[in-house]
């Protein structure tokens, strides 16, 4: 039995189109379908406790207020969505400083942080306002 699609290799070996049967290349919609329906089938076969666990980085000491505050908040978004979210606190710096942080915030490496607002200044400029304390007299 022929199989109804395969997978065209190029020269170097990577993977370049999916063809139909009768070797005619398969349009861009069609395979990213092909694509999603494969995914969709993957996460339905994942167990139904699956729980998504979701990275908390701060520079504050294990005995501190944000440390205090990010474990609460763990503590509460486990306890709000029945345990299909955890939230993994990294304290002390763990996961990098506050400018390292932001950066893997916004790159997906880390889901919050807790950092001065000065730290935040580089990605949104409005806030260097608060970088300019006694600009005015009285």
């Amino acid at each position: 039995m022929k199989p109804h699609a395969h997978l065209h290799s190029s020269s170097c070996g990577s993977a370049s189109a999916w063809h139909g049967p009768a070797g005619r290349a398969r349009p861009a919609n069609q395979r990213f379908t092909l694509a999603a329906l494969a995914a969709a089938t993957l996460l339905l076969a994942l167990p139904a406790s699956a729980q998504t666990v979701l990275k908390f980085s701060h520079t504050d000491q294990q005995t501190g207020a944000r440390q205090a505050a990010a474990q609460l908040f763990a503590k509460k978004v486990e306890e709000l969505t029945q345990g299909r979210y955890k939230v993994q606190v990294f304290c002390c710096s763990q996961l990098g400083n506050d400018p390292k942080n932001i950066e893997q915030l916004a790159l997906g490496g880390i889901d919050f942080t807790v950092s001065a607002t000065g730290s935040y200044a580089p990605h949104v400029p409005s806030l260097n306002l608060t970088m300019m304390p006694f600009l005015v007299e009285n």
